[in-house]
């Protein structure tokens, strides 16, 4: 098991006109290199001047042409919001109609996205997209957005017949389209892809860095994904190859690990900081790059201690091998059945694990 980071997602208080907001289903939450798939050649980025050092540590962008970041497939969904916080990197421009933001469906084509609209870092478009790779400009941004900032997306989708797709800046609706966004036939997204801008003539053109991605079912305006790392050994520390250095590592690396040969060993982890500010807490998760063997415990459970108790997920069933995100949350305290709070989180004796299960 390697590099298990507890994420929270939260929301400030002013979003009181969600209601049930810690009923909402988590599609997806990740911005550390062990969360998302880099499909080519991917980096990351540990200077706070690109990403709200408040909630991350670390953000990630595309280093070459034909590359891409992706989250691992879903569960399938008509209706979502995706959420990334994104800085604007580079002095050269992008590319006309190349995708930042891009939604695919279970065939693995993208079908909804987010672009520029010109060969210009200024505006935002939303594009349907199709099998044939024809892109159809639905709706253009009404604000612009400029080089070396940082930005808040929304990317609201109701992928239907009668649908709509909305983009939304530091949480203010940019471009809305209502009708039909479908293409081919297509009726659901299982998956987010990000792109950074274009390589124009094989030389880079511009990047976009990402953090804090998330892919919910309710609205994610104002929501923030705060990645706490583990600090120290905590209450239980039994697996066999254990120890907080080998996964709290920034940049990913596979040599270091926890193992576990025995059914049933515990290993948890104090928390690092809370973010600082008055906010919600909407979901508790533990994400967990894991892989098992022939032979041994083939399930991994996630765990949290809370309220002096250790609270185990269902049985997890990472791949034989291979290392893939597995991931386990709790929209509600297990100790106290309702919404988390930032003293449950922040009380001595709080610790995020897993446990090795058969």
């Amino acid at each position: 098991m390697k590099k298990s980071l507890l994420t929270l997602i939260i929301a400030f208080v002013c979003l009181c006109a969600l209601p049930g907001i810690a009923r909402a289903t988590i599609l997806f939450r990740g911005g550390e290199d062990s969360d998302l798939i880099c499909f080519g050649t991917c980096a990351i980025n540990t200077n706070s001047a690109y990403f709200d050092g408040n909630f991350s540590r670390e953000n990630m962008y595309i280093t070459s042409n034909g590359s891409d970041l992706g989250t691992p497939t879903f569960t399938p969904a008509s209706t979502l919001w995706i959420h990334t916080e994104i800085y604007l990197n580079r002095s050269n421009n992008p590319g006309a109609a190349y995708s930042m933001i891009s939604a695919l469906s279970p065939d693995g084509v993208n079908r909804l996205f987010v672009g520029w609209t010109s060969t210009s870092w200024s505006t935002l478009g939303i594009y349907s997209h199709n099998a044939a790779g024809t892109s159809t400009l639905l709706a253009t941004a009404t604000n612009a957005v400029s080089q070396y900032n940082k930005y808040a997306i929304d990317f609201y989708i109701n992928y239907g017949t009668s649908g709509e797709a909305a983009l939304y800046v530091n949480g203010a609706k940019v471009a809305d389209y209502t009708g039909d966004v479908t293409t081919d036939g297509a009726t659901q997204i299982n998956q987010v892809k990000l792109d950074t801008a274009d390589y124009n003539n094989g030389s880079a053109a511009g990047q976009v860095d990402f953090s804090q991605v998330i892919v919910a079912t309710t609205s994610t305006i104002g929501w923030h994904l705060a990645t706490l790392v583990p600090a120290a050994n905590g209450n239980t520390d039994n697996w066999d190859v254990g120890g907080v250095a080998n996964i709290n590592e920034s940049t990913l690396n596979d040599v270091t690990l926890n193992a576990s040969g025995t059914a049933g060993q515990v290993q948890e982890y104090t928390i690092g900081t809370l973010p600082t500010g008055t906010y919600s807490v909407v979901d508790v998760a533990v994400n967990m790059r894991a892989a098992v063997g022939s032979s041994g415990p083939q399930h991994l459970d996630g765990m949290v201690r809370t309220g002096g108790t250790d609270y185990t997920s269902a049985d997890l069933a990472p791949p034989p091998y291979v290392w893939s995100l597995v991931t386990a949350d709790w929209p509600t305290n297990p100790n106290t059945g309702v919404a988390w709070t930032t003293t449950d989180l922040g009380t001595a004796g709080f610790n995020v694990g897993f446990k090795s299960a058969n």
